[in-house]
């Protein structure tokens, strides 16, 4: 929305979104400006923020399913002030709380790491991509042509399939996912038999027992 050289939240502060995004539970470290979209919980002195921060986020996704199917979805106050969580003494929330930001700085660490790696691996990946495949002038070029039998897929049309049936139809839009239509066995074995179909083929290595 901008930006504003004045604040009325403190840092440290736990936030849970209102509107929109609503559910979505934040830790605020920087003294900041909070308008009508989001909760500002500030808890006792009985009552860790932190603690209380690490207690909403394990039950985010319960908050943000009692949002109203409004556009935008919004969660309404009362749900806020009714959520139970545990009270244990001070003492040991600090600890919770000691335990979890380890655990947190730790997966932040590993996910760099991770991250740094994968961008490594993608910069090695493209250059010998280019590299292997590029070729040179010594290599003879040939065209698409010359490999082999260039030739469309036969189609089966909307009205031969089927809302149930015999053998699942996958379309672009249903790869990897469960498939919305059907066609019968007697058009599946009519498309089997005048077009290419890959074979199975089992391989087993020389250790292995057959």
């Amino acid at each position: 929305m901008g930006h504003f050289d004045n604040y009325n939240q403190p840092a440290n502060t736990v936030t849970v979104v209102k509107y929109g995004t609503a559910g979505f539970v934040n830790f605020i470290t920087e003294e900041f400006w909070a308008n009508d979209v989001c909760y500002c919980i500030k808890p006792h002195k009985s009552l860790n923020n932190r603690y209380l921060f690490f207690v909403l986020k394990s039950k985010q996704d319960f908050i943000q399913s009692q949002a109203t199917n409004a556009i935008p979805a919004h969660l309404p106050t009362e749900i806020i002030e009714s959520i139970k969580i545990p009270l244990p003494p001070l003492p040991i929330q600090e600890e919770i709380v000691k335990i979890l930001d380890n655990f947190t700085e730790l997966e932040a660490e590993l996910e760099a790491e991770l991250e740094a790696e994968l961008e490594a691996r993608k910069e090695q990946y493209e250059y010998y991509y280019r590299k292997l495949l590029k070729g040179n002038g010594n290599i003879k070029q040939i065209t698409l042509d010359e490999v082999g039998k260039i030739s469309m897929c036969k189609r089966i049309f909307k009205n031969e399939t089927l809302a149930v049936g015999d053998v699942p139809f996958y379309k672009i839009g249903t790869f990897g996912k469960e498939p919305n239509a059907f066609i019968s066995q007697k058009t599946y074995d009519e498309y089997r038999k005048n077009s290419l179909f890959l074979k199975k083929e089992i391989y087993f290595y020389p250790h292995q027992e057959q």
